[in-house]
């Protein structure tokens, strides 16, 4: 009996220490809101603030949860901020937060209006701090979910994307082990993706795998291979597969490609590709594609109109060191003609 009374009497100065540890967390996170802004913008390099308040979850990982979040952009962007959310949950290592160190591991943006841009010398809104001067604090980041939001992107010549995001979630930033799913809708079209790196999986010659998946009504995309840096490619695998691809209403029509409409019918491919290079990479390129059928639209030039064509059992194949081959049946008004092309 002594023995229970003991354990009760701890177990209740454990309860009594957890809230007036609440207690005063509360009363600290609402005394210092401008502590937290400071650090994130510390931590981004940007202005960051929190419009609406915030308030405490608490917990063995005690969350806070940011009403208004508001981050800016660089001074080049055209846009007034990169991301508006009207609600962020954030977990924090409160204890590293007291030694002036921003240490998040784990954020949640709900009903956020995100606004990238890309600059003309390819720069991104969304990259944080200079790599140059190394006076930014540090952000130790786990996994970021995005939840019913929406996306738009400009590009250096002023033309607006947009798409609706139900779901993004990525874990692993900044470890050699990350994890990527979204679901968003682009031009009305449901797309999903996911794609995943395990470095215990790594080859011998240093390289990290990969694998995901894309997919659309009526279209599959995979993808495979290595990276040898973050960005760098060490080899890759790509197999397309459609019974109806629609140029104008897919994420094709994101790498500048909304110029030419249409659609494709019956498509597979298979490509792939390894090397130390770019100038690697495209050397070594191998694979095969096929079209049953291309129905497509090419823009008028000035003075001109639009050019219909249509590609019957089109076939492209590439191998390293050999010309690239082209063979179909080409359909302009009305007349067929046959191709063969190397080049």
């Amino acid at each position: 009996m002594r023995i229970i009374k003991i354990i009760s009497a701890g177990l209740g100065l454990l309860l009594i220490a957890a809230i007036a540890w609440s207690i005063y967390l509360l009363l600290y996170i609402n005394e210092n809101k401008g502590l937290l802004e400071e650090r994130f913008s510390a931590g981004l390099e940007r202005e960051v603030r929190i419009e609406q308040g915030l308030s405490v979850r608490w917990s063995l990982a005690p969350t806070i949860t940011l009403d208004g979040l508001w981050i800016g952009n660089p001074a080049w962007a055209e846009g007034e901020y990169l991301v508006r959310a009207d609600h962020a949950l954030v977990r924090i290592n409160l204890l590293a937060l007291l030694r002036q160190r921003l240490d998040v591991e784990e954020l949640t943006i709900q009903g956020a209006d995100l606004r990238l841009e890309t600059a003309k010398d390819g720069k991104g809104n969304w990259s944080f701090g200079d790599d140059a001067d190394g006076d930014g604090t540090d952000v130790d980041l786990d996994s970021i979910t995005i939840e019913d939001s929406r996306l738009s992107h400009r590009s250096p010549d002023g033309e607006v994307q947009r798409a609706n995001i139900p779901e993004v979630r990525l874990e692993g930033v900044g470890s050699d082990e990350l994890h990527f799913k979204a679901r968003f809708t682009y031009r009305d079209v449901p797309v999903t993706a996911t794609l995943t790196s395990i470095p215990s999986q790594a080859s011998h010659a240093g390289g990290r795998p990969f694998q995901g998946d894309v997919e659309m009504p009526g279209t599959a995309l995979k993808v495979s291979g290595a990276l040898k840096g973050p960005f760098e490619l060490a080899s890759l695998e790509v197999v397309l597969k459609s019974k109806q691809l629609d140029l104008q209403k897919s994420v094709l029509s994101l790498w500048n490609l909304t110029a030419i409409t249409g659609s494709l019918q019956g498509v597979e491919g298979r490509f792939k590709t390894a090397g130390d290079s770019t100038a690697a990479l495209l050397g070594n390129l191998s694979g095969e594609l096929q079209i049953d059928t291309a129905a497509i639209r090419l823009p008028a030039e000035k003075g001109g109109e639009a050019t219909d064509l249509v590609l019957n059992a089109l076939n492209l194949g590439v191998k390293p060191q050999d010309p690239m081959r082209l063979k179909t049946e080409l359909v302009y008004e009305k007349q067929a003609y046959q191709l063969d092309v190397q080049g």
